[in-house]
């Protein structure tokens, strides 16, 4: 994700890596169930 360097300190990367990833692992998400069907 280096292409996010110049803009994106490695902090929010992490909490949007967080994030992703608390999506993908909540089957009850909107977010998730919409992109599934």
């Amino acid at each position: 994700m280096t292409e996010y360097g110049p803009w994106l300190g490695d902090e929010q990367i992490s909490m949007a890596e967080s994030f992703i990833k608390i999506l993908f692992m909540n089957p009850d998400s909107p977010d998730v169930s919409s992109t599934r069907n």
